[in-house]
């Protein structure tokens, strides 16, 4: 019984506590306990994603379908910007605070717009060019496959922007594709 006690009774150790981010360690309990912790706190965090795809033109190797769920799996992050962002004016008492996500979006199936308003969705844009960017390449690497990231995508909402991991090479290789100049 005392065993069984242990298990329901886990020690939290906190050690950073921040508006939007904690670092915690669970002690004196098994996985499943600190497994089910997880997946309340995964639920609980709301999130955007690229979830209606409309392909105009593509002439990759890569199926449409496929294109479309790899846009799905990248990550968007939403950034609260003071004085600037444009805030719903149906707010609730129990919204916590400006830079929370859903000040700003409703879900689409909360929204009684007839499609998708700038209140329940964000438009992002891919438009990438092989010939474009061969041409500002070294000759030697204007026949290499073209690799495009989430550095490629454009947001039209100034909160809204994918996240990405490039490396610094591939920071390097993305280039705005009308001018050709790098992309920040």
């Amino acid at each position: 019984a005392a065993n069984e006690a242990r298990h329901r009774a886990p020690k939290v150790k906190i050690h950073e506590l921040e508006d939007e981010a904690a670092k915690f360690e669970i002690q004196e309990t098994d996985c499943s306990v600190a497994n089910a912790l997880r997946r309340v706190m995964i639920s609980e965090v709301v999130t955007m994603a690229i979830d209606l795809v409309t392909i105009e033109e593509n002439t990759s190797v890569l199926n449409d379908e496929i294109i479309a769920h790899r846009l799905g799996l990248i990550p968007l992050r939403y950034h609260y910007r003071e004085g600037e962002t444009k805030l719903r004016d149906d707010i609730t008492e129990t919204m916590s605070s400006e830079r929370d996500i859903q000040r700003r979006f409703r879900f689409t199936r909360n929204c009684d717009c007839e499609e998708y308003c700038e209140w329940c969705a964000v438009k992002l844009s891919l438009s990438v060019s092989f010939n474009e960017r061969a041409r500002h390449r070294p000759d030697r690497e204007r026949d290499l496959p073209l690799l495009v990231t989430s550095l490629d995508l454009r947001s039209e909402d100034p909160d809204v922007a994918p996240v990405n991991f490039a490396t610094e090479a591939e920071r390097r290789e993305a280039t705005h594709p009308a001018t050709g100049e790098p992309i920040e």
